[in-house]
């Protein structure tokens, strides 16, 4: 599922939107319609949900250099595929080590996970 289809998935009316917090994965919204069978806000939340719809494939990632500047969205997704990290580990490092979402480059992500799971496998990809 791409960008479009997702943001189709989590729109209410013509011009409202679900409010997902792409950290915890809290919804802002009373109305929670259009929401996947499955899905609950408050466990997984909107990581595990552009995750699930994403095709998960690492060649997607291939054409990405060091230089490659990724969104805070993208950059979780990217590093979930290529390590197989999951959602909870993911959420509890970004809130572990506050985190700021904005956007970064693939060799950013690689300094500010050093040490940490994935990261082995994360730099091998790009290496």
């Amino acid at each position: 599922m791409n960008k479009t289809e997702l943001k189709k998935l989590l729109q209410i009316t013509e011009n409202q939107y679900l409010g997902i917090d792409t950290i915890d994965g809290s919804i802002n919204s009373p109305d929670v319609r259009n929401i996947p069978k499955g899905f609950n806000p408050t466990v997984g939340g909107y990581l595990d949900l552009v995750y699930k719809v994403t095709n998960r494939n690492k060649e997607d990632f291939e054409h990405l250099t060091l230089d490659s500047v990724l969104t805070f969205e993208d950059s979780i997704t990217c590093y979930r595929t290529i390590t197989g990290a999951c959602s909870f580990g993911t959420r509890d490092f970004v809130q572990s080590n506050g985190i700021v979402e904005r956007d970064r480059t693939v060799l950013e992500i690689i300094e500010l996970t050093k040490d940490s799971y994935g990261n082995d496998s994360f730099t091998e990809f790009f290496n």
